[in-house]
This record gives structure tokens, sequence and C-alpha cells, in this order.
């Protein structure tokens, strides 16, 4: 069990199981570098803003002295960054980098539980079951499918799709 909680003792994130893939000759050399990440019945909540930012609600943490401030309610700087990261070829243990994705090829999500509070609607709705799957093409880019279902008061949906980051993304 994984478990992010606040100082109150509110749990924001709960991962019951968790696998990851890891480069053997990284371990040896002191340092992670994950190539693959399975995630089972992870449950989160995310925060919209008004003005549509999205942020993973990790709870009230005080922000370090020396941080920049985060623009109100969004996710900052990290996810522009972590993107165009993803974007390039997946490096290799010849290759690999300091950068802690840098290895990365696949994230697989199943059964998950998302709980999002959204002030731009007005309301909060959940997708009792969440399903994703991304894969980080050797040439750069990733190939990603999601599978969730949607439930909003009485209301149910289901969406399915699949999206593709290209190469060259930097955003």
């Amino acid at each position: 069990d994984i478990q992010l909680t606040d100082a109150a003792g509110q749990h924001h994130v709960d991962i019951p199981r968790a696998e990851a893939s890891l480069s053997l000759r990284a371990l040896i050399l002191g340092r992670v570098q994950p190539r693959g990440l399975e995630l089972d019945a992870p449950r989160l909540t995310l925060r919209r803003s008004a003005g549509g930012a999205v942020s993973i609600d990790l709870g009230d943490q005080p922000p370090a002295p020396d941080a920049p401030a985060a623009p109100e309610g969004g996710i900052g700087a990290p996810l522009p960054s972590l993107l165009a990261l993803l974007a390039r070829p997946p490096a290799n243990d010849r290759t690999a980098g300091a950068r802690w994705f840098s290895q990365l090829q696949r994230v697989r999500i199943h059964d998950a539980v998302i709980t999002v509070i959204d002030r731009a609607l007005g309301a909060t709705w959940q997708a009792p079951a969440a399903d994703v799957t991304l894969n980080r093409l050797p040439a750069g880019g990733i190939d990603g499918a999601l599978d969730l279902s949607l439930a909003l008061g009485d209301q149910r949906a289901r969406l399915t799709g699949a999206a593709t980051l290209s190469p060259d993304a930097t955003r």
C-alpha cells in the first residue's frame, strides 16, 4: 500500500498495489531509473479551478521557502517539462541521463478511482473505474489509451479514447 496523507491524516492518494520495472545497471550505480510502472486500483483526488487548471490534491502542503509560486489552481511548470521529456526517445543504460523518467517506456493504470472537485462546473464528479495505458515509442512520442466510467449524481457515461503525443511536442 502506498498512501499520501496530509498533516491531519486525510488520505489524498491511495495505491493498494504498484509494480515498477527498473534498470539493473542504474540500481547497481545507486540510481532509480524506472522503465515501466503499473498501478492497480489507485484512488486520487483532482481539483479543477474555476479557470480550468487541473491539479492533484496532495493536501495543504506549505510550499518550500525557496519554491516559486505556482499558478492559481494549476499544476505549474513541471507538466510541460515532463511531456517534453517523454516526447523524446527513451534512453537506455548506455545513454541514460540523470533524469528520473529518461528510461520510462510504459505506464499502466488499472481500475483507478478518481474524484474531481470541479470548481468550473461547481460540482464534484467521479470516474469510479478508469484504465490508462501509455507507451513511449522508440523514436519518441507516446501512444495512449483511456477507458473510464464517469459519474455525476445519477448520470453515468463511458469514455474511451486514444491519443498520440508526437516526438517534437514541447507542451
